[in-house]
């Protein structure tokens, strides 16, 4: 009977380091997966980041644009009014 005692315990010490070992495995594997979520996370921020950058370099560009636009219609009013100007003075010394 002891042996049949001391066999059933070694079996059951076996079984218990078995599911011990499963249960390892499982924590290591969530623990994987976890990494894996916040590695994909991470990249889809820094996708995001790089996105909101050339969105705002676009924009930047867009306005610096409009604004050389507005300053050279500017000068050309300018220059028309100038050349308005200098009409009317001729214009007015000949009469």
């Amino acid at each position: 009977e002891e042996e049949e005692d001391e066999e059933e315990e070694e079996e059951e010490e076996e079984e218990e380091e078995e599911e011990e070992g499963e249960e390892e495995e499982e924590e290591e594997e969530e623990e994987e997966e976890e990494e894996e979520e916040e590695e994909e996370e991470e990249e889809e921020e820094e996708e995001e980041e790089e996105e909101e950058e050339e969105e705002e370099e676009e924009e930047e560009e867009e306005e610096e644009e409009e604004e050389e636009e507005e300053e050279e219609e500017e000068e050309e009013e300018e220059e028309e009014a100038e050349e308005e100007e200098g009409e009317e003075e001729v214009a007015t010394h000949e009469h």
